[in-house]
């Protein structure tokens, strides 16, 4: 099978869902979870439609505690498997995310990162913002913000 897409997540929420669901009425659709429990969102996911392939990495474990040496070595599986078009990505500060990114890039994989912030957050320190902006351009080829 090749995917069309392939969505990174860390744990699947229901808007995440509905998202996939939408997609997947146009283009073979994939996610991948990185872990089976996450603490800070700890939601009912909802269905994804049948024809979504569906892998969670590390299922028995909380995302803090998960096993990412044995999570990446099935991610990069998935994706020499499955030869996604593009891989979509929820975070870029988990090193396992980036890992899969790279994997990804080097497969031929159009890589985007999905990502939400707000001004408020904290203050911004430019050297930081610059040198983020850097890896970010390396790993993705576009974002949806």
């Amino acid at each position: 099978m090749k995917l069309d897409c392939l969505f990174v997540y860390t744990k699947l929420g229901p808007h995440m869902v509905s998202w996939i669901n939408a997609s997947a009425r146009h283009h073979r659709c994939g996610v991948i979870e990185l872990a089976g429990v996450q603490a800070m969102y700890n939601w009912d996911a909802g269905r994804l439609d049948p024809s979504v392939f569906h892998a969670v990495l590390d299922p028995e474990s909380e995302l803090d505690s998960m096993n990412a040496g044995k999570s990446l070595s099935k991610a990069v599986g998935v994706i020499h498997d499955l030869h996604p078009r593009a891989v979509l990505t929820c975070r870029y500060d988990l090193p396992i995310i980036r890992k899969i990114t790279r994997t990804a890039r080097r497969s031929g994989a159009v890589t985007l990162l999905m990502s939400d912030s707000w001004e408020g957050v904290k203050p911004r320190n430019p050297v930081r913002e610059i040198i983020k902006g850097a890896l970010l351009r390396r790993l993705y080829d576009g974002a949806l913000v």
